[in-house]
């Protein structure tokens, strides 16, 4: 007997667990299935025949017989049906077949899908391995950069299709010119564009056609990648790295590599090539053509005039579409760029950048300012070289502490008298020659100084050259505490900032005693070490007694209390100083604009933990903009500034951070390593934005891999680990998986037994009432519920974690059919849980299915 159609007041459950399910491995789904919980087995027979009964995704699935000729429509009109999707609309059409705009069938309302069906008689072998190959690449990319795959099967009448991301964009070189982007910020978003095309190098994938067409920006800036149709596995599972007749003429001439035009092999440098094209367009406007690329590679490739463009580009306009006159735009687009672009599009492969993410960096130095690798063995490139001799590390510390003892000796020639000025100079160089001469290896008989050594030594010096005098020494040991603060060495940086404010403290200049109280207080918070937090308040609070304090001195003084306060938790009394400080933040934005950048994230991260999330929107949007102003948008301090925007502004239900959080991992995974506590504190805010967004599987498949890292740094146990464990728990929980679900709440409370004692017991709560669930799911007791409710009734009166205990609570009540009073409460947690993410989550749609069942239960 054939199963009915599964009833109308079922779908928002079937459709909520059927978007689940797909986006599991299709081996996956039938063990997924047996671990429903039982709330679920209505929908469970619906849910088997899609997922195991059609089985839309088999890897044959081009090779399912076709109907008769005849009863193949040749095109879908709005309304008709392909698989489990509606058509809305045709998109397009192209040599393979046509992309039409369809919604699922019972889905989330508005939520639409580009869906590409093969064209009528072109089932040739060649077109069908196209296709299957298109669908296995997006399948395995998973990018914010990169349109996803969604479903895929075929018609009633054998017609090949695949569901993935809709986009709404244009090509980004429109999209740039409408909204007359200057050359930096050009530069900034074609980034993505080589971050996206990394990531299919990475998993072995060639795109072979990328162009302007290929490469959308959507509306809100974010760049998408699409049509791997032409794609290439460099795994050798799919071609044997030959190209075929059919495959060149689906080339775009204008776009193709030399290689690609007279059948070479492709590689990772075709896409090198590609891009180069793209990014010459992006940057001066003109797309070069296939017959004259030699030419103007030979020669100056940016002379933006009518000669070079053949009379049809007008220069005035193409500066202006770039905030630029026309002799600017010639001058920004000669030199480093040249170089750049010379070499993407060098013809021989071996000689364009060895990689997509090589290209990227050059573009990278060009927008800080640094030298490009590009270009040729000037003196200049020569220094550098000479400098790369040392390790990574040091070099980066060795050139900040040059950069910033530059600065100081900049600002003492401004303010001192000539005489001054060289001795002060001729001093500052001594300092330099003797920190230097200590790093060098053929010196201290060591194979290289580490840059935590190097930073020390220079301590060291500073504290033992009484003859710099006061000012050249606070200034040097502040330089090379905040160089320390940098690198996380947070005890060093405390101790070399107390050295420089005892110094200066002698002297009474208690503007710069209270510039270095700010730096201790920010270096103390940072740390997570309050064990100085009440003195350094103290002091801070004492310099506010001192009369006749400038404005900035005044600042600085309540932003130093204000932070120690945050590090003791004392909420309002952080407020009441930050706000204080606020008053002075014209004359530290002129004086001190990193500490400004510092109170406006301090103030909306304390205001968040507060509750207030509305009130620190903005303060956290301004932080980001101060920090991205100061440093650059890739500087650690902005990315950290960032995820803390993200977190304020997921409470507020705006969950479209995906791609910033992708963007500051991919930057903390290449400059501090993925291991570091920043970069797994990102990955967590990632995990956290998928349950926000309701995609709960993505959610664990991240939480899963944070642990062997975070148990690398923080061991098995610990407070640290404990949010760990309970994450990948109450995940899994979420999903029905209730045996992964039991071991890792098992393993968050013997984490949270070896935790200080005075931490709050938020964590080891989370544990028990996710296994008094599991109880009252396995055998329903009225014991498992009482604990339930004891636990959310300690916390009926915290708004954020609340609604999940209450949740947990009345899905025991479900399975022990107390069903009246799910009726009557369950509409308020819903709002609730509605006011945390906007209702996306996966938790608001558990208590909507929840009270669903409620409500047609007897």
């Amino acid at each position: 007997m054939s199963l009915p159609s599964c009833p109308s007041e079922l779908w928002p459950e079937f459709s909520r667990l059927l978007d689940i399910a797909l986006e599991l491995p299709q081996l996956e789904r039938a063990n997924w299935l047996d671990r429903l919980p039982a709330e679920h087995a209505q929908v469970l027979p619906w849910l088997r025949r899609i997922l195991l009964g059609s089985a839309p995704m088999k890897e044959d699935f081009l090779d399912a017989p076709q109907l008769p000729q005849a009863m193949i429509p040749e095109e879908f009109g709005p309304g008709a049906n392909i698989g489990p999707y509606a058509v809305i609309g045709e998109l397009g059409r192209g040599g393979m077949g046509a992309v039409y705009c369809a919604e699922r069938i019972g889905g989330v309302a508005g939520l639409r899908v580009a869906l590409k069906v093969i064209k009528r008689g072109m089932d040739t072998d060649e077109i069908l391995r196209r296709f299957s190959r298109e669908r296995a690449i997006l399948a395995a990319l998973k990018h914010p950069n990169i349109t996803h795959l969604i479903d895929g099967g075929v018609t009633q009448a054998g017609r090949a299709w695949f569901t993935m991301e809709l986009v709404d964009g244009l090509p980004i070189t429109q999209w740039c010119d409408q909204r007359q982007l200057t050359i930096a910020a050009r530069i900034e978003l074609f980034l993505s564009v080589c971050a996206a095309v990394q990531h299919a190098h990475r998993n072995l994938v060639v795109h072979r056609d990328l162009k302007p067409g290929n490469i959308l920006v959507t509306s809100e800036g974010q760049v998408k990648l699409l049509d791997f149709g032409i794609a290439k596995l460099l795994d050798g599972s799919n071609d044997n790295g030959e190209q075929t007749q059919s495959q060149i003429k689906l080339l775009t001439p204008e776009f193709a590599a030399p290689e690609q035009l007279h059948g070479g092999v492709i590689t990772t440098a075709t896409d090198v090539y590609q891009l180069g094209l793209v990014l010459y367009e992006l940057l001066c406007g003109y797309r070069v053509k296939a017959h004259d690329i030699r030419v103007r590679l030979s020669a100056a490739p940016f002379q933006i005039d009518a000669k070079t463009a053949g009379g049809t580009i007008d220069a005035d306009a193409l500066a202006a579409a770039r905030g630029l006159q026309a002799a600017t735009l010639r001058k920004t687009l000669c030199g480093d760029l040249e170089s750049i672009t010379h070499k993407a599009l060098n013809e021989e492969p071996a000689r364009r950048y060895e990689s997509v993410g090589a290209l990227a960096d050059d573009l990278r130095r060009y927008l800080f300012g640094q030298p490009v690798r590009a270009v040729a063995d000037t003196r200049r490139y020569k220094i550098e070289k000479f400098l790369r001799r040392h390790a990574a590390a040091s070099l980066l510390v060795a050139v900040l502490v040059i950069a910033l003892v530059a600065t100081t000796v900049a600002a003492l020639i401004i303010a001192a008298h000539e005489r001054a000025e060289r001795r002060s100079a001729e001093t500052v160089a001594g300092f330099l020659e003797t920190l230097f001469r200590n790093a060098d290896p053929r010196v201290t008989l060591k194979p290289e100084t580490g840059a935590g050594e190097l930073l020390q030594s220079g301590a060291k010096i500073v504290g033992a050259r009484p003859e710099l005098g006061v000012p050249v020494q606070a200034r040097l040991l502040v330089s090379i505490a905040r160089s320390m603060q940098s690198l996380s060495m947070h005890q060093p940086a405390h101790n070399t900032f107390a050295e420089a404010r005892l110094l200066l403290d002698v002297e009474h200049d208690d503007e710069q005693v209270a510039y270095i109280s700010a730096l201790v207080a920010y270096s103390d918070l940072e740390s997570g070490e309050g064990q100085y937090a009440e003195i350094e308040k103290q002091k801070a609070e004492a310099l506010l007694q001192r009369r006749q304090m400038s404005s900035s001195a005044e600042g600085l003084a309540h932003f130093a209390a204000g932070l120690d306060a945050n590090n003791l938790s004392q909420n309002d009394a952080c407020e009441i100083h930050l706000r204080a400080a606020m008053q002075s933040s014209a004359a530290l934005n002129a004086a001190y604009p990193d500490i400004l950048a510092v109170l406006l994230l301090v103030r909306g991260e304390n205001l968040a933990d507060s509750g207030d999330h509305l009130a620190a929107s903005p303060l956290l949007h301004d932080a980001v903009e101060q920090f991205a102003h100061l440093y650059g948008a890739d500087h650690p301090e902005t990315l950290r500034a960032q995820l803390g925007l993200v977190e304020n502004e997921m409470t507020l239900g705006r969950l479209d951070f995906e791609p910033m959080i992708h963007h500051v991992l991919d930057r903390f995974d290449a400059t501090l390593g993925s291991n570091h506590r920043d970069t797994l504190v990102a990955k967590n805010l990632l995990g956290r934005l998928y349950l926000a967004q309701g995609r709960s599987v993505l959610a664990l498949e991240v939480f899963q891999a944070l642990l062997a890292p975070s148990e690398s740094v923080y061991g098995n146990s610990g407070y640290n680990m404990a949010i760990n464990y309970v994450n990948v728990g109450l995940t899994a929980l979420r999903l029905g998986q209730t045996g992964l679900a039991r071991e890792y709440l098992q393993r968050t409370l013997a984490a949270v037994k070896n935790a200080p004692s005075d931490l709050p017991p938020i964590m080891a709560d989370h544990a028990r009432a996710g296994l008094a669930l599991i109880d009252c799911n396995e055998q329903p007791k009225a014991a498992a519920l009482a604990a339930l409710d004891e636990i959310e009734s300690r916390w009926h009166n915290d708004k954020t974690e609340h609604g999940l205990f209450a949740l947990l609570r009345d899905q025991c009540r479900m399975s022990l059919g107390q069903v009246d009073s799910l009726r009557t409460e369950l509409p308020a947690l819903i709002a609730e849980l509605r006011g945390h993410y906007g209702g996306k989550d996966s938790d608001t749609h558990i208590a909507e299915a929840l009270l669903e069942r409620a409500s047609v239960s007897p």
